[in-house]
């Protein structure tokens, strides 16, 4: 597979989501070994030829997408200020270890329809769903359980940050989150799941924003260590999983995970339909 195949692959896959990229973007998320020159030289040669569109800065299958996306990049610029405020607020939280902007605004494809902030959240081993009920509490009190700008989809402990999916998909997602709280513990993530530096090989060079964990109150935590905590986090798991399976049985699209160490809600899931298009 020559260089320009691979390009035409990366964008074949943000095509779906409508988003063009720019030359950084492209090459972070190649599934092959290149330099970044190459692949600047590489998209300016297929750009003159009318193999792809730009306007100067990014590129993209469609040319109508150029325009949404300059259109939308103060709206992400926003979003993601927004994000960073939450995310560290987040982090205050009981058992909160990391957090982490995933989902279309990390890779700066938010486009004003869902405004959602979509987070990412590495917490305590066997706390993993008391963090969660905290954090469903707060949404519930004082949002009226409003998912904008708080969306909590995604939850690892830290003592399983093993990804047990392998795809493109999964690979995307995992080299495009944006660290807010403790940016050792991504790297951590990374090292656990070395197929996806085989997967974008040129992504790991992009990791470079740091972000320190968050001071907490301790005596809230020191209240559920032992026999209690134990306790509240069995409940907490049990509520929850049945709920879930509840709520969305009916949901054809919808991916749930729901164990000890990890917890993933996404009720449109997209994962099916994105790697089916690009493989078409």
């Amino acid at each position: 597979m020559d260089s320009r195949t691979n390009i035409l692959n990366c964008l074949r896959y943000f095509s779906f989501f409508n988003h063009p990229l720019k030359a950084d973007e492209i090459h972070r998320y190649l599934d092959v070994k290149m330099s970044f020159d190459d692949c600047q030289k590489q998209l300016v040669l297929m750009a003159k030829s009318d193999m792809i569109c730009s306007d100067g800065v990014y590129y993209s299958l469609k040319e109508q997408d150029l325009k949404n996306r300059n259109d939308n990049e103060k709206l992400n610029s926003k979003l993601l200020s927004i994000g960073r405020v939450i995310g560290r607020f987040v982090g205050l939280f009981p058992f909160v270890r990391g957090v982490y902007v995933s989902g279309s605004l990390s890779k700066f494809g938010a486009n004003g329809i869902d405004d959602d902030i979509d987070f990412f959240i590495i917490t305590e081993r066997n706390r993993l769903w008391t963090a969660r009920l905290f954090l469903i509490l707060f949404k519930k009190a004082f949002l009226f359980n409003s998912k904008k700008y708080f969306c909590i989809n995604f939850f690892k402990a830290n003592d399983d940050l093993v990804l047990t999916k392998k795809n493109r998909y999964i690979a995307t997602e995992a080299v495009s989150l944006i660290p807010i709280v403790n940016h050792e513990l991504l790297k951590d993530l990374y090292k656990k799941n070395d197929w996806i530096n085989e997967a974008m090989p040129n992504a790991k060079q992009y990791f470079t924003r740091k972000a320190k964990p968050t001071k907490k109150l301790p005596w809230m935590e020191f209240l559920l260590k032992g026999r209690v905590g134990n306790v509240v986090e069995d409940k907490a798991f049990l509520i929850f999983e049945k709920h879930q399976k509840a709520k969305y049985k009916n949901h054809q699209s919808a991916e749930i995970v729901a164990t000890k160490s990890t917890s993933a809600l996404f009720p449109n899931s997209v994962e099916k339909d994105v790697l089916s298009h690009l493989k078409k």
